[in-house]
């Protein structure tokens, strides 16, 4: 049962704080976006998290956006449930997402660079899932009834073996 409350803890932490960084595409607008990438969000029990940051030796603009469908141009944000930018030589975007929403980044500057990571609670999930098993178990475990062990009566005296003489008395 102590397992199953360790493991069930560790899973928590680690549906806040996952381990494994997944990268994102960005698109990069030095003048027009032929290809407009975007990934979808396949994270059915908890929101996604998204930490996106830039730097340029020039000032530039980040834009994301989470949509229903994939946007064609940096103007389409203005439907997406959520959007956000950020502009300057560097900086941090940070958002969430839900199950099946696109997420689509932007990045528009010259001699720069973006990167984007997603973060998802597989881990966490997992060791959640498995602590409430072992806990579950140690509970069931514990709340049978033990069965007493019969404890052994006193011994009753041995007769004399047949054919022995009788005991002599003077």
């Amino acid at each position: 049962m102590g397992a199953g409350i360790v493991l069930l803890l560790i899973g928590v932490v680690l549906l806040e704080y996952p381990l494994e960084p997944q990268a994102v595409p960005v698109n990069n607008m030095g003048g027009t976006v032929s290809t407009i990438e975007a990934v979808q969000v396949n994270s059915p029990i908890l929101s996604q998290h998204f930490d996106i940051e830039w730097s340029s030796s020039v000032s530039g603009t980040m834009q994301y956006g989470v949509c229903s469908n994939i946007p064609n141009a940096p103007s389409g944000l203005s439907s997406c449930s959520q959007s956000g930018s950020g502009s300057g030589t560097s900086g941090t975007l940070t958002f969430t997402a839900t199950n099946g929403e696109f997420v689509v980044l932007f990045f528009s500057g010259t001699g720069g660079s973006a990167t984007a990571k997603t973060t998802i609670p597989t881990a966490g999930i997992v060791l959640v899932v498995v602590g409430v098993i072992l806990l579950v178990a140690g509970v069931a475990l514990s709340s049978k009834p033990k069965t007493a062990t019969p404890e052994p009566g006193p011994t009753p005296p041995t007769p004399p073996a047949q054919g022995s003489p009788p005991p002599s008395s003077k």
